[in-house]
């Protein structure tokens, strides 16, 4: 059942830029507030069925670790598979890696060496991409912060950055709507397409490889194929009314969340092309969201600190 189980308006004093589901079933939310919380997250209640307008709460979130002083802010957020541990980039460029378990700093990457926006885990190494300001991707070694590889990706300004599947390839997307797909190994370009005319504030791989999904400025979800051919627009998912600033895909490919400055979090049937609920919880632009790893919940943060997490089957 679809439904809101946790409404917390008060989880940050300012714009909640990024969250991220821990391995250990944690959640980590980042702000402008300069702060980043590694919150515990309690166990459902067993018929507790809160509405959407955030009245009750059917689980609680349990800050386990507060990260403070963070100077202008967390921007990106990547949670690693390989171990329990979470790396951020800070609106100052610097990349920074925490251990969920203790909150302790396990590695700052000073922004002298790197001009970062976004990052994200490989999906089974230590190896973090990084996108940075010229449009390049930065491959580092994610527990010495060493740069292993640069990558041309051909386009502007990296908003997003995310491996494949299988860490054989590295996607982003730019703020001129471009969507370029480069070889980790060799660097190679292997495919690129424009998908939006607008700028793409996120991008996510389908966890069979063969798709990439794209939110933008223009309202519009859109679904990529990855073939050997090249990327391809397979159809668009509309119904947002402002620019959609997150999307995340469900573990088994199957369902989507796209978050939208309209205030409203869409959950999409991928297979049916349609759109399956809208969560309104919240009074302002949400700028966040992320499925749990077993793909039952859904968190969504905004512009106000709010942070909710929803049933999301």
């Amino acid at each position: 059942m679809f439904r809101t189980l946790l409404n917390d308006p008060a989880c940050h004093t300012d714009t909640v830029t990024a969250l991220a589901w821990g391995r250990d079933g944690s959640l980590v939310t980042a702000s402008i507030d300069e702060t980043l919380t590694i919150h515990d997250v309690a166990a459902p209640e067993s018929d507790g069925a809160a509405a959407d307008s955030g009245a009750s709460s059917a689980i609680a979130l349990t800050p386990r670790h507060v990260v403070k002083d963070l100077d202008l802010g967390i921007v990106s957020l990547s949670a690693a598979h390989h171990a329990n541990i979470v790396a951020g980039a800070t609106m100052d460029s610097v990349v920074k890696v925490w251990a969920l378990d203790s909150g302790e700093e396990l590695l700052s990457v000073d922004p002298g060496a790197l001009q970062a926006w976004c990052v994200d885990w490989h999906p089974s190494k230590p190896i973090l991409a990084a996108t940075t300001h010229s449009g390049a991707v930065s491959l580092l070694d994610g527990e010495t912060g060493e740069k292993r590889r640069a990558i041309d990706t051909r386009a502007g300004f990296a908003s997003c950055v995310a491996f494949s599947p299988d860490g054989g390839a590295v996607a982003t997307a730019s703020l001129e709507g471009k969507v370029s797909v480069m070889d980790v190994e060799t660097g190679a370009l292997l495919h690129s397409a424009e998908p939006h005319r607008r700028p793409i504030r996120s991008l996510v791989w389908a966890p069979d490889g063969t798709r990439l999904l794209t939110g933008s400025d223009d309202a519009r979800v859109t679904v990529l194929d990855v073939g050997s051919t090249g990327l391809s627009a397979v159809h668009s998912l509309a119904g947002h009314t402002a620019p959609v600033t997150a999307v995340a895909m469900r573990p088994d490919g199957l369902q989507a969340v796209s978050a939208s400055a309209d205030t409203t979090a869409r959950l999409w049937d991928l297979r049916a092309r349609e759109p399956v609920h809208t969560f309104r919880s919240h009074e302002e632009r949400i700028g966040a969201a992320d499925y749990s790893a077993d793909g039952v919940r859904v968190a969504t943060g905004d512009d106000a600190g709010r942070v909710c997490v929803h049933a999301a089957n």
